[in-house]
């Protein structure tokens, strides 16, 4: 298949890739990244050192005197990390990555095909359509790999303050109710299934979201439930969150 080839260059490096028909955008095999010394700080506040020392171990990112060569295609979920790889910035790789006019062609991996019969009024006719074989994101002998981790780093955050006395005080009344202080959502209780180390244990779930405002407000018990740590990570894991009872509906559908 044939894609349009888009092209990143600056601080003399230059590589190009091309966006897939499912949006991920993949580099090309040969084409350079920056060496270590010209990693910047802006580089540093995303997820982005992870990703490239992984490249590293598995090899898919070598290093040669000064800079770093692409020793594969190399797909990225989006262009984004590619370009920060690449130029060892936090870049907006939509920007980055600009269409030089040319067309870069694919050999795709065809697994399989599937056959459609497609009826009309005099005829049957039988539409093959490719399957493209999917690639493993590792390799099988993968599991020996070691990936580096451990390297300190600073991150700016912006955080909304949480008040742990009504916190605290939910916990109290919630206790003299349920000694186990089990979940509002799937009745777990630290206490009965981790014993003593589970005492006290539990999580606060604000039913009013306070990242839905700006600006101080008070918070009641009443605006608490209590949670167990899956069931909240549950109750946060889309936007708009999910309220108690829609996650309760979900356990009990299953």
């Amino acid at each position: 298949m044939e894609y349009d080839k888009f092209e990143c260059s600056s601080k003399g490096i230059t590589a190009f890739g091309y966006y897939k028909q499912d949006g991920k955008f993949v580099v090309l095999k040969g084409f350079l990244a920056v060496g270590d010394s010209e990693l910047t700080d802006s580089f540093f506040s995303r997820g982005y050192p992870e990703e490239r020392q992984r490249l590293i171990a598995t090899n898919k990112l070598q290093k040669r005197s000064s800079d770093y060569q692409f020793t594969e295609d190399v797909e990225f979920k989006f262009p984004s990390p590619a370009a920060s790889i690449i130029l060892g910035n936090n870049e907006n790789g939509r920007l980055k990555f600009k269409p030089n006019g040319q067309k870069v062609r694919i050999e795709e991996n065809i697994k399989s095909v599937d056959k459609t019969i497609v009826l009309k009024p005099d005829s049957i006719k039988i539409v093959e359509t490719p399957v493209l074989a999917k690639q493993p994101f590792f390799k099988e002998e993968d599991d020996e790999l070691a990936f580096p981790e451990g390297k300190e780093f600073y991150r700016l955050h912006k955080l909304q303050e949480r008040s742990k006395a009504v916190i605290d005080l939910a916990k109290k009344k919630a206790k003299e109710r349920d000694p186990l202080l089990c979940c509002s959502v799937c009745d777990f209780s630290f206490l009965k299934k981790y014993g003593v180390i589970g005492e006290d244990f539990i999580e606060a779930h604000h039913t009013k979201p306070l990242s839905e405002t700006t600006e101080e407000v008070e918070t009641k018990v009443e605006d608490l439930a209590l949670v167990c740590s899956n069931c909240h990570r549950m109750l946060h894991r889309k936007r708009p969150w999910l309220s108690i009872s829609n996650l309760k509906s979900i356990l009990n559908d299953e």
